[in-house]
């Protein structure tokens, strides 16, 4: 666990040909013995930040060695980081007026397409199909009004007899998107393409 902790920390170079310095194994034994874990795991987090600063200084001054932690962790006492404040950027609150369409316009264009930030996303949302085509292996495409396009998973039976429709679509318990298009007697398992 130490080896692997060095490696992810910052550390190059093959972990078992040289030993961590004293400081670090200090302060991974004074974490270990934090019972809390949010202390524990923000003790670890200020060892690792400690440690991976040490080795850009090292890195940038061309030191073989990295120098001693000026604060660091003790084998008496675990290092415990003042609580770091979020700063998350909120938007001023806007007019009654156009808040709605705002939070519209941000959820509608961004579901179901796979993000790297989770945001909280509806669960359920209320859409038009304005377009409808099989592919060559029978799938379904789906185009919503606001230009989602959106592929049928499964084998269902799909019968459209006129668009524009409405239907809905909903997140599944397991991150999958379920369609429900009026007149069509189940749902339709989907992945957003566009």
């Amino acid at each position: 666990m130490v080896g692997a902790l060095l490696v992810g920390a910052g550390f190059a170079g093959p972990v078992s040909a040289q030993q961590p310095p004293p400081e670090i194994v200090a302060g991974m034994k004074a974490c270990l013995a934090v019972h809390k874990k949010r202390e524990r795991l923000r003790c670890f987090e200020t060892l690792a930040q400690e440690t991976i600063a040490r080795a850009e200084a090292a890195k940038g001054t061309g030191a073989k060695t990295p120098p001693a932690m000026a604060h660091g962790p003790t084998t008496s006492s675990p290092p415990v980081a003042a609580p770091a404040r979020r700063t998350e950027s909120r938007p001023a609150p806007s007019s009654p007026q156009t808040a709605p369409a705002a939070q519209e316009a941000g959820t509608r264009s961004d579901y179901g397409l796979k993000r790297k930030k989770a945001r909280k996303e509806p669960r359920k949302l209320a859409v038009t199909i304005t377009a409808a085509w099989p592919d060559r292996r029978g799938r379904w495409h789906f185009e919503t009004a606001d230009g989602q396009v959106w592929r049928q998973k499964d084998d269902v039976r799909v019968r459209l007899t006129k668009l524009p429709v409405a239907a809905r679509l909903e997140k599944g318990m397991f991150g999958g998107y379920f369609l429900d298009i009026k007149g069509v007697p189940s749902d339709i398992r989907v992945e957003r393409l566009r």
